[in-house]
C-alpha cells in the first residue's frame, strides 16, 4: 500500500501444510515469488517444501527498481504433483534499505 523503493529488503512469509501428498512426499510450492504488475514479471522467487505441520515460510530478496503502491505482489505457484495444501495467511514486508 506504499511505495517501493530500490534497494528495499522485502520479506514473503507465509503459513502452510501439507495435508495429504502422494506416497507420504512432502506438500510442493513450485515458486513462490515477489512480482511485479500490470506486466507480470518475477523480481525474487524459491521453491518450498512443505511437511505435515503448520509453519511459517519465508523468502527475501531486494526492490530491482522503485515501484508505486500496489505495483507488487507475491504468486505461490503450486507444483504439478496431485496434493492437499493448507494455506494460511501471506505477508509482504518491507524492511526499507538493505544493509550496505
Amino acid at each position: 500500500l506504499k511505495p517501493v523503493k530500490k534497494g528495499d529488503r522485502i520479506v514473503i512469509a507465509f503459513w502452510a501444510r501439507a495435508v495429504r501428498t502422494p506416497d507420504g512426499q512432502p506438500g510442493r510450492i513450485g515458486r513462490v515469488q515477489l512480482e511485479a504488475t500490470p506486466v507480470v514479471r518475477a523480481i525474487f522467487e524459491k521453491p518450498f517444501e512443505l511437511t505435515p505441520e503448520w509453519k511459517m515460510y519465508q523468502l527475501s530478496g531486494v526492490a530491482d527498481m522503485d515501484y508505486a503502491p500496489k505495483a507488487l505482489n507475491a504468486a505461490l505457484h503450486l507444483d504439478v504433483q496431485k496434493q492437499v495444501l493448507d494455506l494460511g495467511p501471506v505477508f509482504i514486508l518491507d524492511y526499507g534499505q538493505a544493509a550496505q
